[in-house]
């Protein structure tokens, strides 16, 4: 291979990454005030954002890639030197309440002394500081500013240097008001008490203060504020929202503001277990007649509650209740308590006097004949158009009708397995709540319950799973693309933390804690492409990848059905965060950074983010590409090697180097314009990429390929130009 092209490929990887610049803490926290800041750990940034250094070389040559000028200290660690007037570094910090502080700057000037000030969110609250020669470089006093006055919450703090000649080692910030901290104990639940769901909570805390009185107490679940108490004895009654696993802390304020915080105590909420199962006289598949589906129970019940519309059956107001055994008409041509869907859906749940004793079980039975004349299902499904969000109900009749075509479709139907999402239709199509007509939304809130079906054509057992149902993917959350992906969450609140099936046989693992479904949007017949449309560009880079040897993500084909009705083509896809990492890769799911791009709800950020983990070994490979690879020392200190290139056996490897060599291979193989830069916004934004780090070990940042639609245009396709694309020559290469 041409070393030229890996060469110059390498640089443009690397000259990439410096678009992703954004200021963090620099040990992926903000500092706590009161606390200390150690000087050499400014925010990453670089240059212009995190600090202002007047050339870009480390005179000092340690602890940082940047032009900060960074010596060893002689009282131990590192200070920061050779300040220049107009030099500032910044510091992001959390003020742990609105108070007076006071400020200690160890400093020191061999010279003529030095000035400074200190600024909040670019407000001064110093004004100068001067100081006096200590007598030399490595000769420190301390020098004070006292009771500033600093509000409670995240700020960014930047040390501005008036004048030349002096060095800085460390800011200690005190409260002004000499107060010790309330002492905080939960004294109920114990550690690691388990409480089964539904049962409230009694939360109850100990607090003292030496000198002075408790204001109040906070209680809080997984850092959200669930409660609060002003009065002895301190406690809280708190009803979980869903099964899970919650940490709790209480913190306690005294009458000077001054907080005191408990040690962690973790408990789990699980689902109520119960020893009735239900058992359904046909299983979950693929009829082409009429039959009667008989609910019964193993140890016996007073009612089977059940619905065919997708709703909770203990909760739903169409609900339907039968004495045991229940005998359901399983008939597609009946609308009766459901919508016309080529598929029945039956989620039905065991009573007993009146209470729930069996957990709620889901079936779907697929009639693949009414495929074909698929329409508006009517009932409660609504009308396209919910927010402006367009989807399509409908079988294109010109195809169905086709003699080229027709005798093909219920083959088709039958060729792969299919998958069947059951949810209560408001949890997709509820103006305020329904995610897919408010997809441009992200995160757990945005989370809705779903029972997810695999249902193979030859009969061979499949899975019923419940899991978290969330809307997946970048641009194409827009409401003019009639067909959206998802993404699927199997959590303990759901009834099991994992999905436990070979969905790839022995080509991957058996075990997710999460899964996407994905599907083609830009070129596809539901987005009006009409030449265009293929599944196999994305599947096609991402095996591609597997076959170079390198680590990619898996893919199945399936037909997905909603609630019954037919939804398309889909493939699934494994999502490649840290669990992923820890599944092929071996160590904790804790262990590992993974960096991707976030578009914003907006669809204008393209920032990136660690969706596990920190930014802090991006933002070092970001400082190095800011110091450039001019010479091959600089090259060889990102692999971690010495400056001749051989081995250093304490040496950081940031980056796996063949393995971005492989990765931008498929990118210029594919004439790939929307990743790792998107051509649709000038190649000034990173997009599509997923790099995975390892923190305990030495293999530096993995690159997978990632959403490769924009891929394997033999002619131009605006802002492409096809498979000639050049990605070389991009303007930061």
């Amino acid at each position: 291979m041409n070393k030229l092209f890996l060469s110059t490929s390498v640089l443009l990887c690397l000259s990439v990454i410096q678009l992703f610049a954004q200021q963090t803490p620099y040990n992926g926290t903000p500092t706590v005030i009161p606390g200390q800041i150690e000087a050499e750990d400014f925010d990453n940034g670089g240059e212009g954002v995190a600090f202002h250094d007047t050339d870009d070389t480390n005179e000092g040559g340690v602890y940082r890639t940047t032009g900060v000028d960074v010596e060893a200290c002689g009282e131990g660690g590192y200070n920061v030197g050779w300040i220049a007037q107009d030099e500032w570094l910044e510091y992001t910090v959390n003020v742990l309440s609105s108070n007076a502080y006071n400020f200690y700057f160890r400093v020191a000037s061999e010279s003529a002394g030095g000035d400074f000030h200190v600024e909040f969110d670019g407000v001064d609250v110093t004004g100068v500081i001067s100081f006096d020669s200590t007598g030399g470089w490595q000769t420190y006093v301390t020098i004070s500013a006292e009771n500033i006055a600093l509000t409670e919450g995240q700020h960014v703090m930047r040390f501005y240097c008036n004048s030349s000649g002096f060095n800085i080692n460390s800011i200690i910030i005190e409260s002004a008001l000499v107060s010790d901290p309330p002492e905080v104990i939960i004294t109920s639940p114990l550690d690691n008490t388990t409480f089964s769901f539904g049962t409230a909570i009694t939360i109850t805390v100990a607090a003292t203060d030496s000198d002075g009185t408790v204001s109040k107490v906070m209680f809080y679940a997984d850092g959200e504020l669930i409660g609060e108490d002003a009065s002895v004895p301190y406690e809280i009654i708190w009803l979980p929202g869903v099964p899970e696993n919650y940490d709790l802390i209480a913190e306690a304020m005294d009458n000077t503001n001054t907080k005191g915080v408990s040690k962690k105590i973790d408990i789990t909420v699980l689902y109520p277990q119960y020893a009735n199962s239900l058992i359904f006289s046909h299983a979950h598949g693929f009829y082409s007649e009429p039959f009667t589906l008989t609910i019964s129970s193993e140890s016996g019940s007073t009612a089977i509650k059940y619905t065919l519309d997708g709703s909770d059956p203990m909760t739903s107001s169409t609900a339907m209740s039968t004495a045991e055994p229940a005998n359901i008409s399983i008939n597609p041509a009946s609308t009766s308590g459901r919508g016309l869907t080529p598929g029945i859906v039956v989620r039905a749940v065991a009573l007993s006097s009146g209470s729930q004793n069996s957990l709620r079980e889901t079936k779907t039975y697929l009639f693949i004949d009414e495929v074909s004349n698929q329409a508006h299902p009517g009932s409660s499904w609504p009308d396209p158009g919910v927010n402006g969000q367009q989807w399509h109900y409908e079988m294109n009749q010109d195809v169905v009708n086709d003699a080229n075509y027709s005798e093909l479709i219920d083959d088709a139907l039958l060729d792969i397995p299919s998958i069947s999402l059951v949810t209560d239709l408001n949890n997709l199509f509820d103006p305020d709540s329904g995610i897919y007509v408010n997809a441009q939304y992200h995160g757990e809130e945005w989370e809705r319950p779903t029972s997810i079906e695999l249902l193979n054509p030859d009969g061979s057992e499949g899975f019923q799973i419940n899991a978290g149902l969330r809307i997946r993917g970048g641009w194409s959350r827009h409401d003019e693309y009639p067909k959206h992906a998802f993404r699927l969450f199997f959590r303990e609140r759901y009834g099991k933390a994992k999905l436990e099936y070979p969905l790839f046989e022995d080509e991957g693992v058996d075990e997710f804690k999460k899964l996407d479904l994905r599907t083609s949007q830009n070129y596809a017949w539901s987005n009006g492409s009409i030449w265009d449309n293929t599944m196999n560009r994305d599947v096609f880079s991402r095996d591609l990848q597997g076959q170079m040897g390198q680590p990619y993500t898996r893919s199945r084909y399936y037909h997905l059905y909603i609630n019954g009705e037919y939804w398309g083509l889909y493939q699934s896809q494994e999502r490649p965060e840290a669990n992923f990492a820890e599944s092929y890769f071996g160590g904790n799911d804790e262990e590992y950074d993974v960096v991707k791009v976030d578009i914003g709800d907006d669809f204008n950020l393209y920032d990136i983010e660690a969706t596990d983990g920190t930014l802090d070994a991006w933002e070092d490979v970001w400082e190095a590409t800011q110091t450039g690879f001019i010479s091959n020392a600089n090259y060889f200190q990102l692999e971690g090697k010495n400056p001749d290139g051989t081995i250093n056996p304490f040496g950081r490897r940031l980056v796996d180097i063949d393995n971005l060599i492989e990765y931008m291979i498929i990118i210029f193989y594919t004439g790939n314009f929307d990743a790792p830069v998107t051509k649709f916004s000038g190649e000034n934004n990173p997009n599509n990429f997923y790099a995975i780090y390892n923190r305990e070990e030495n293999d530096g940042f993995i690159f997978l390929a990632h959403d490769n639609e924009h891929t394997l245009h033999v002619d131009p396709e605006s802002p492409g130009i096809g498979i000639e694309e050049d990605r070389v020559n991009i303007e930061y290469t």
